[in-house]
């Protein structure tokens, strides 16, 4: 069965030269789908109550290796439901250190994903979700990418 909950493809708010908005492929798209499905809180898609991972919230957890343990599984059931076409080979998670090789409240998402390009090699995302303490607002995190 096809994947109809609008998450397949990935569009930008960038205008192509074409004036359409311009639209993510390859392993970026996939790797802004994943960032959007970690920080996306359940019930944000009327439609798909259980859609979205939550990290923030779980940021602020302990990061023991049960809850780590927990937070991959729940990874992987959301790409298998949401993103069936991304293959996965492995998940890694890590907690994010702090300039001083302090653990701070952030965790690094490593995704070693198979890509269906030309070389049909594997390919390594980082995505990190970090508490920004610099925030005026209680419990903000940041979020990058590293392909």
């Amino acid at each position: 069965m096809p994947n109809t909950t609008g998450l397949e493809q990935e569009p930008s708010f960038v205008e192509n030269e074409f004036k359409t908005l311009y639209t993510y492929t390859s392993v970026l798209a996939t790797a802004k789908r994943f960032q959007n499905l970690l920080l996306m809180e359940k019930n944000t898609i009327p439609s798909l109550p259980n859609c979205g991972i939550g990290i923030k919230t779980k940021l602020f957890l302990f990061n023991d290796s049960t809850s780590i343990e927990a937070i991959t599984r729940e990874i992987n059931d959301q790409i298998s439901q949401y993103l069936p076409t991304t293959r996965i080979i492995s998940v890694e998670i890590v907690p994010h250190k702090d300039k001083n090789g302090n653990k701070d409240k952030g965790l690094v998402i490593y995704l070693m994903i198979a890509t269906e390009d030309t070389e049909a090699r594997a390919r390594k995302i980082a995505v990190t979700a970090i508490a920004d303490s610099t925030s005026p607002y209680k419990e903000t995190i940041t979020s990058d990418i590293y392909l």
